[in-house]
C-alpha cells in the first residue's frame, strides 16, 4: 500500500473497499476461508475498533490490518488470527485459532480493546 492510499483510509467504507480491491486481483492466492475470515474481522472491527492506518496483503496469502498508534497489527489467515503489538523494539505475538463464522472469544476481544 502506498502512502496516498494509507492516508485515504478515513472511514470503514474505504477500509472495506481497499480490502475488496486487494482480493479482486486475479493472482492474489487468497483461499475462500481467508476472505471470509477477513470480511468477518472487518465487520467486527468496524464496531469495536478505530479506523486502521492500513490494510494490505501479507507475505503469505493473508490480510494485514494495522494501526499506527499504538503500533498494532492483525494478520488474518484462513484458520486463525495473529496479533502483533510492537513496542520498545520488541514484538508481542499472539495466535488465535478461529474458524470463519465462529464468534470471537473474549480474550481476543480484550486484546483488540487493549490496542486503543
Amino acid at each position: 500500500m502506498n502512502k496516498a492510499t494509507q492516508s485515504a483510509l478515513d472511514s470503514w467504507g474505504v477500509v472495506v473497499a481497499e480490502f475488496e480491491s486487494i482480493v479482486a486481483i486475479a493472482d492474489s492466492g487468497f483461499s475462500p476461508e481467508t476472505i471470509a475470515q477477513a470480511r468477518q474481522f472487518l465487520d467486527f472491527a468496524s464496531t469495536h475498533c478505530s479506523i486502521p492506518h492500513g490494510v494490505c496483503k501479507g507475505y503469505w496469502p493473508t490480510i494485514r490490518v494495522s494501526w499506527e498508534t499504538p503500533a498494532f497489527e492483525v494478520e488474518i489467515f484462513s484458520d486463525r488470527l495473529e496479533t502483533y503489538r510492537f513496542r520498545d523494539g520488541t514484538t508481542d505475538i499472539k495466535h488465535w485459532d478461529h474458524a470463519p463464522g465462529a464468534p470471537y472469544i473474549a480474550d481476543l476481544i480484550s486484546e483488540l480493546s487493549a490496542k486503543e
